[in-house]
């Protein structure tokens, strides 16, 4: 035991400069081995022109120049399909229009008629004599008319409402659908009316012929087609030979226009679409 001083702490501090070194085979002075990196390179002409677009010019003129003539080319093949394009419907049209069956009224017919024994014609009383009148139709086309509508009325109608009369359709249940056949002629159903029935004329009344026809041509993707006529009594004659009996000679009647009323085809009549709608109604023409 050492009794001189007091006893001292063995330890030391060790300051920053005596922090030992990593451990190694190294001596002193000998420098740390330090992997060698390449510095970047330095901005090589081939690095300036790599973003740089080295085609020559008169390729650059070549490549606009036939760009333009492509598009050029393009708008004007369009410009040709349509022409052709607008072509080929006209054509199709015109057939469509010269080939199609097209139905027009060419008139009224009619002849007395007497009562028979045992015969009985709606309209004629018996004890008298009267007339039958049709309506006479044509197919002037060179085409079949396919699910064929008729409809043919006599309407005695008051001076005063004939301006305003509204043509409508009543009896239905005799829409049959027929065909009419190319250039051929056709008539309605006889409508039957009395022997001096045009006296009503003389009470301010006129008598109106009048109906129509529906029907569709051959070709597809066509609208129906609608024929309206009307005309009015304008005048009951008889042209007696000379030497004749009058009474052997038939009456003759003369006919107006109903001043241009109902007289029509297609979308041309007011009533166009209400025709198609009553034809549809009924599935008769589709």
């Amino acid at each position: 035991m050492n009794t001189d001083g007091p006893e001292q702490d063995s330890r030391e501090s060790v300051g920053p400069e005596q922090t030992p070194g990593p451990e190694g085979n190294f001596t002193a002075g000998q420098p740390a081995v330090v992997p060698h990196i390449p510095p970047a390179p330095a901005n090589s002409p081939q690095a300036q022109n790599a973003g740089q677009d080295n085609t020559p010019p008169w390729k650059k003129r070549l490549e606009v120049i036939a760009a333009i003539i492509g598009a050029g080319l393009l708008i004007v093949n369009i410009f040709q399909m349509r022409a052709t394009q607008q072509a080929v419907d006209v054509s199709r049209e015109a057939l469509e229009s010269v080939q199609r069956a097209f139905i027009t009224f060419t008139g009224i017919q009619s002849e007395p008629v007497h009562p028979t024994e045992g015969v009985t014609i709606p309209g004629i009383d018996k004890e008298l004599n009267g007339h039958v009148f049709v309506a006479a139709w044509e197919n002037t086309g060179e085409t079949p008319a396919t699910n064929v509508m008729s409809y043919f009325t006599i309407d005695l109608v008051s001076n005063s409402n004939a301006p305003s009369f509204p043509f409508t359709t009543h009896d239905r249940d005799q829409f049959t659908p027929t065909t009419f056949g190319p250039k051929a002629k056709i008539n309605s159903g006889p409508l039957a009316m009395p022997e001096g029935f045009w006296t009503q004329e003389k009470q301010g009344n006129t008598f109106y012929f009048w109906g129509w026809k529906i029907y569709r041509d051959v070709f597809s993707h066509t609208p129906i087609h609608v024929t309206e006529f009307c005309v009015n009594l304008a005048h009951v004659v008889k042209n007696i030979p000379f030497g004749a009996n009058p009474d052997n000679v038939p009456f003759s009647f003369q006919y107006g226009d109903c001043n241009g009323r109902h007289n029509c085809t297609d979308k041309d009549c007011s009533d166009y679409n209400t025709l198609v709608e009553l034809a549809k109604s009924q599935q008769r023409i589709k």
